[in-house]
């Protein structure tokens, strides 16, 4: 099989490193081989109140890791932008906003509904943002923002955070 992707080419790396060196004993080279097959590739992108780059109509708490629209407000997040060192691959088909739904942190209130939440993206710090759905692919990303958006609450409710999906290439 021919080497592909950056990934595989690193973890060739790691082995062939493995295999050469003349400090480790036959054991301890085919246990780090092992941990060397068992690398992931994917790592999950968290969307929460630390990297909370600027909102509007949302309180964020870094200390209690929470974000809260108030009753009869909608509002919006835009989170820090991420870069990779190498190019990463994210798909939205993981979760059922395009990204996968956690907890409210230390927050009291019932989390926003799914139906409430629309994710959105730009790849890079400037230009506009589009939607992040289910069906979204973005085969090469180096950096990318995201935008959530939030319709009118009922009563106070805490935006859950949100978990893309990144695999490296």
């Amino acid at each position: 099989m021919a080497v592909e992707t950056t990934f595989e080419v690193f973890v060739q790396l790691l082995k062939e490193a493995i295999d050469d060196s003349t400090d480790l004993s036959d054991t301890m080279k085919v246990a780090l081989k092992a941990r060397a097959d068992a690398l992931t590739r994917t790592q999950l992108v968290k969307l929460s109140a630390g990297n909370v780059l600027s909102s509007t109509n949302v309180t964020v708490s870094v200390a209690t890791d929470s974000m809260t629209v108030a009753d009869g407000d909608s509002g919006h997040v835009i989170f820090d932008l991420m870069e990779f060192d190498t190019p990463v691959r994210i798909e939205g088909t993981h979760g059922e906003v395009g990204a996968l739904v956690g907890h409210v942190g230390l927050g009291t209130n019932p989390p926003v509904d799914n139906s409430d939440m629309t994710l959105s993206y730009r790849l890079g710090s400037t230009g506009t943002f589009v939607a992040f759905r289910q069906t979204t692919v973005l085969p090469s990303v180096s950096e990318i923002q995201f935008r959530l958006d939030v319709a009118v609450q009922t009563g106070d409710h805490d935006i859950p955070q949100l978990h893309a999906v990144a695999e490296q290439l």
